[in-house]
């Protein structure tokens, strides 16, 4: 019996370092499923795969990347994961540039902007918004303090005025679908 194992061993032991050689490096297709600031899920039709792309995103992929988008991801497994070097769309368009480009241009469409939809999660500080194409995590420190869940439930339709700022979008105001302020100061 001892003879019978260590070649299955050995045979398994290739079959493993010949898959994992052919997945470091190359292209990924799929779906998004889960986003988050540097990184996301994408199901490629037989497997999930979890992709950091910091280095084409810096910590502002939810900006550029939405559940249920189509993505080519190119780059190399490390560590368990996909390191992303280039996003492109079905259409062969560009998903975000480099980190310090995407923060810049972020700053300057979203200074004094506002991001309407319906929150999705809330806590102490803060909760996540869905606009309809993507989820923005909202920092409402500014606006409620540490008190956002007495104002603040799931299934709010606000609007939330404020910037990005380092992966999620700080509020100087918030208001329901009536007009009326959400929170009045933080020491509330």
């Amino acid at each position: 019996m001892k003879l019978l194992v260590g070649p299955v061993l050995m045979l398994m032991g290739l079959v493993g370092c010949t898959s994992a050689a052919q997945m470091h490096n190359g292209t990924l297709t799929g779906t998004v499923e889960r986003v988050w600031e540097d990184g996301f899920s994408i199901n490629t039709g037989d497997r999930t795969v979890n992709v950091d792309s910091s280095d084409v995103c810096g910590d502002n992929t939810q900006q550029s990347v939405s559940v249920g988008d189509e993505l080519t991801v190119e780059g190399e497994f490390d560590d368990g994961e996909f390191d992303a070097a280039s996003m492109t769309s079905p259409s062969g368009e560009d998903i975000c540039s480099a980190p310090e480009q995407t923060q810049s241009s972020a700053t300057e469409q979203t200074q004094e902007s506002a991001i309407t939809g319906t929150v999705e999660r809330v806590w102490e500080d803060g909760f996540s918004i869905n606009t309809g194409d993507r989820t923005v995590n909202v920092d409402s420190w500014d606006v409620c303090g540490d008190n956002t869940q007495q104002s603040v439930s799931v299934g709010d339709e606000l609007t939330v005025e404020g910037e990005f700022d380092d992966g999620e979008f700080d509020a100087s105001a918030i208001t329901n679908t009536n007009g009326e302020n959400i929170c009045s100061a933080a020491s509330s």
